[in-house]
């Protein structure tokens, strides 16, 4: 068993319990259940970044979890009281004290029947929350465990230890992080925006241009990361991010663009259902190409693959030098070499999709 994830799971027990109200009776009791749903690796396969004071490593798992409350009474006539107690209790955290605890998302999902229980007249019921929770495990020190996580933003020369350029979830907009770019060839601008209340970024324009079979020119709208002195052009990352095409919209295209240099010069991860297709491809000089095929089983362009969607998905792209790498969820998908951009910014894509959808994003220079 992951210890890690074990750590996380007990560390999101314990930090909601401490959210609830002590039950002020012996008579009445408040318990708490989580059962994880999805477990996945933080970051770099589960690398956050250095700790220099103690020195190691920062470690973490992304956990989904449904958390059952139980509140029990031995007498039926407290519950709805204390059950009020317990959900206003938790329905009032402030989103900053939630990002502040690690917790991403913090929702009723579902409240249980009243069940009697023995001696009479004692009574149980349940409320059961859907939980996101971003873990970080920092090193130990003989005084305790550090709760503060040092992110490193200066620029570094080693290839190690990896640093964090940018880490969050799109649940607080922040006007100075991206800029909307459209490529010269649209016909109409795209329209980004910042969704505060569903936790994310949404690209609502339909717009596109260039063909829709799997070949490169893909002209799209772009919301891309502005450079700043701790964000600085960066060659070998990793990219992971959050996104999902709404099932309304038939099949638009949706991705990430990442060594961006400007609207002439860029990498970009593209799915789309209407080809379909998931493609690696590249615009240098003004003009779309196709990418060179590493030889592995592992393609450029997959026209047999598109997405689903009814899903939200784990999107991770690698570059190292000139190989690139895009997995989905996990498994690697496509795979490609080319030398032609070396740094850049990363941001995202959509195309031909007015229900683009994208909910946190991670950049760790490595």
């Amino acid at each position: 068993m992951d210890p890690i994830a074990v750590a996380g799971l007990a560390r999101l027990k314990s930090t909601l319990q401490a959210l609830l109200p002590a039950p002020g009776a012996a008579t009445v009791r408040v318990e708490v259940a989580v059962v994880p749903r999805r477990i996945r690796p933080s970051g770099l396969n589960g690398y956050l970044g250095h700790h220099h004071d103690p020195a190691g490593d920062v470690v973490g798992r992304s956990i989904e979890a449904a958390v059952q409350v139980v509140v029990d009474v031995d007498d039926v006539t407290a519950l709805p009281s204390t059950l009020e107690l317990v959900s206003t209790a938790l329905a009032t955290v402030g989103d900053p004290r939630l990002r502040q605890l690690g917790i991403e998302a913090l929702t009723l999902e579902s409240i249980g029947t009243v069940l009697l229980r023995e001696p009479a007249p004692a009574a149980r019921r349940e409320l059961v929350y859907e939980v996101r929770f971003d873990y970080q495990q920092v090193p130990e020190q003989a005084t305790g465990t550090l709760d503060q996580l040092v992110r490193h933003t200066e620029p570094v020369t080693a290839d190690w230890p990896p640093t964090v350029l940018l880490n969050r979830a799109f649940d607080l907009e922040d006007p100075t992080l991206f800029e909307a770019i459209d490529d010269p060839a649209l016909p109409a601008p795209g329209a980004w925006q910042w969704q505060p209340t569903e936790r994310r970024i949404a690209q609502t324009a339909l717009v596109e241009a260039g063909p829709q079979d799997s070949s490169p020119e893909k002209p799209s709208t772009y919301f891309v990361v502005r450079e700043a002195a701790d964000r600085p052009l960066d060659g070998d990352f990793l990219l992971q991010a959050a996104l999902r095409s709404d099932a309304a919209n038939a099949g638009g295209g949706i991705g990430l663009v990442f060594r961006w240099q400007d609207p002439l010069n860029f990498y970009f991860f593209l799915m789309d259902g209407r080809g379909p297709y998931q493609m690696l491809g590249k615009k240098v000089a003004g003009a779309f190409l196709a990418m060179d095929t590493l030889a592995s089983s592992i393609p450029a362009v997959n026209t047999s693959a598109s997405y689903d969607p009814t899903s939200t998905y784990d999107v991770r792209v690698a570059a190292r030098g000139d190989v690139l790498e895009v997995h989905l969820d996990g498994a690697p998908i496509l795979r490609a070499r080319d030398a032609s951009l070396s740094a850049g910014r990363v941001g995202l894509l959509a195309r031909g999709n007015d229900r683009a959808f994208f909910y946190r994003m991670q950049w760790i220079r490595i």
